[in-house]
């Protein structure tokens, strides 16, 4: 589920959180598809934005851990950025740890006229983007009374 109008970091996660009846969360990039296929399906619902293209995703550094974690569902703890997993940082980032209190969540940023996406770590409260949201799919470990997202 991808915004339709920009917003900070913190308040498109809170958006995210609405979604889906909180179920929602903003999307993690555990892989290179999934990746692509979220910079794909941004592209194509967002055909009329001229490039580049940025939004943000759902990954933010904590200063008390000191280590990059991905959002996941209310109720559920973030997860790590673990060392040695799959990474898209944009050359120069992610930015100096003396940086990285005022810069702690991350955007996916097109940065050149091809079309690749790199992760870029800005600040939580003035820079609005678009965003992606996601949930998990319902099945017998995650029960969904209903569809219904919040426009």
């Amino acid at each position: 589920l991808s915004a339709i109008i920009d917003a900070c970091w913190n308040a498109a996660k809170r958006s995210c959180r609405k979604s889906g009846n909180g179920k929602g969360y903003l999307a993690n990039e555990f892989d290179l598809d999934k990746h692509k296929f979220i910079a794909a399906t941004f592209k194509e619902q967002y055909n009329t934005i001229s490039p580049p293209y940025m939004y943000h995703i759902g990954l933010s550094y904590n200063a008390k851990k000191g280590q990059f974690y991905w959002e996941q569902p209310v109720g559920s703890d973030p997860l790590p950025l673990e060392e040695g997993s799959f990474t898209r940082w944009n050359r120069g980032y992610p930015l100096a740890k003396n940086l990285l209190e005022s810069n702690r969540c991350v955007l996916n940023a097109q940065t050149s006229t091809a079309f690749n996406l790199f992760w870029q770590n800005e600040n939580c409260k003035s820079v609005p983007r678009r965003y992606v949201c996601q949930m998990n799919s319902c099945d017998t470990d995650n029960y969904c009374e209903s569809y219904k997202f919040h426009s």
